[in-house]
């Protein structure tokens, strides 16, 4: 199996040497099934707030957000991946976090 290293100027890096390099990550699973019913949001609110609606729902303490990933959050200690929910490409990320972010750390 080859893996891909996706980089934060976009490209995507196969060597074999770049995917040597990737560190095992432990104690992250994934989530097959929603925990809790999808937020429903109110007109004109942040997208974001449907992710930490549902955050809150499950009982997680924190919402990890990366572009190109599946959001995850961290329950009781875990960190879990929302399987159900799409990968978030970058431009989409950015404008998830656009509403709640000061433009000066955009």
């Amino acid at each position: 199996m080859r893996g891909v290293i996706s980089l934060s100027d976009g490209t995507q890096d196969t060597s074999e040497a770049a995917i040597a390099e990737i560190p095992t990550v432990t104690g992250v699973t994934p989530l097959s099934a929603p925990s809790a019913t999808p937020a429903v949001l109110a007109a004109g609110e942040p997208k974001i707030n449907g992710l930490l609606r549902r955050m809150v729902q499950m009982g997680a303490s924190d919402l990890h957000l990366s572009s190109s990933h599946r959001p995850m959050i961290r329950e009781s200690g875990d960190m879990i991946e929302l399987s159900d929910h799409p990968v978030i490409p970058p431009d989409r990320l950015k404008q998830l976090l656009n509403p709640i972010v000061p433009n000066h750390n955009m």
